[in-house]
């Protein structure tokens, strides 16, 4: 059981003994066994609900749960339900496995919309900002581009010791020589396939940036044809955003995505911040509808930009679409957001949405 279980719960004012503590901790342990990632990201919009939760997401994190945990009561403890929602959502995090990138760029792209804030009382945000960073600093920090050396092994002076050994016959002697060799000659063969094997990821990696230096060096947007120095900040970020993701080989991507995307923004015409119906509005119709965005797929319901775009195709560019977007989420459509936020909020969507809808094939 994680030492912090107790401590969550009771932080949330759920009184709590060893016998609830180990059962609640057996169903989040089994729940988190079981569960494929779509579910997952099911209990992330409840942990982080800010009372736009459907009905029936809560009732379905509610069976999720007593699916692995007969004693979970089904009604009356929303708090309780919300904080458990939260724990999985922080384990799933740090369990650093497939599902853990995913699930924090869900819990990031949420905060856009207001659901952390909403329910601060377990910091899953920082948590989730941390594996992203560690994982993009793991993918480039362990490069195998390494000079391997036999030298070490010693072949040729055991060869000839073996040798004169045998020629002596003293063949224990021989064997005795050759054997240590031959098994630090095994090891550094399998350290050199293991190396290989790397080269084909690393060299990605390697293309990854160069890319991503060249499209930033050029300063010109492929998708909407025309120099960011052209278009306005809102604009420029969204689709700065969605460009760098599309650079991505190897996800979470570059450790430095703010700053890229930051540099991007500063190229724009201006910096002022505007709000997300202004820059949706602002956004081409064709290059929105070129998008594809899938505004009824359950890979959009983390993604609070995508969602906008995809409303806004759907309504045909009417504002019809802004009181749909605000059954679904918590961001004001008229508060004004900061164009590097923004960037990085579209860049991350892209990624998560990506993804999603690659395993929903």
């Amino acid at each position: 059981m994680d030492q912090r279980f107790g401590t969550w719960m009771r932080t949330a004012n759920i009184e709590v003994d060893s016998e609830y503590l180990s059962s609640r901790w057996a169903g989040v342990e089994a729940l988190l066994a079981d569960a494929p990632l779509r579910d997952v990201l099911r209990l992330v919009l409840v942990a982080l609900k800010d009372g736009r939760q459907t009905e029936e997401g809560e009732k379905i994190a509610r069976q999720a749960f007593w699916e692995h945990d007969h004693a979970f009561e089904m009604e009356g403890n929303d708090l309780e339900l919300q904080t458990l929602c939260c724990v999985v959502a922080i384990k799933a995090v740090e369990a650093n496995d497939s599902l853990s990138i995913d699930v924090a760029l869900a819990i990031l792209c949420l905060n856009l919309s207001g659901h952390y804030e909403a329910f601060p009382l377990l910091d899953v945000h920082p948590i989730a900002e941390t594996l992203l960073q560690t994982k993009s600093l793991a993918l480039r920090s362990n490069s195998s581009f390494q000079q391997l050396s036999v030298k070490s092994i010693g072949m040729a002076k055991a060869l000839e010791e073996a040798k004169t050994a045998v020629t002596a016959g003293d063949a224990a002697a021989g064997n005795a020589a050759i054997v240590p060799v031959t098994e630090k000659a095994i090891a550094k063969i399998n350290e050199l396939v293991n190396v290989v094997n790397a080269w084909p990821k690393e060299l990605n990696i390697q293309k990854e940036e160069t890319d991503i230096l060249w499209w930033l060096f050029a300063g010109e947007s492929g998708e909407l044809g025309k120099s960011y120095s052209d278009i306005e900040a809102g604009v420029g970020a969204v689709a700065g955003g969605r460009e760098l993701s599309t650079l991505v080989v190897h996800r979470p991507g570059p450790l430095g995505a703010a700053a890229i995307l930051s540099k991007v923004v500063k190229e724009c015409a201006d910096s002022k911040a505007k709000t997300l119906a202004e820059v949706v509005a602002a956004l081409p119709m064709a290059w929105r509808t070129g998008m594809n965005i899938d505004s009824s797929s359950k890979s959009i319901k983390n993604c609070v930009i995508l969602s906008a775009i995809s409303l806004s195709v759907l309504h045909n560019d009417s504002s019809g679409w802004h009181d749909e977007f605000q059954t679904r989420f918590s961001h004001p459509l008229g508060g004004e957001i900061n164009p590097n936020t923004l960037a990085l909020q579209m860049y991350r969507e892209c990624l998560l949405y990506t993804e999603l809808q690659s395993e929903a094939v």
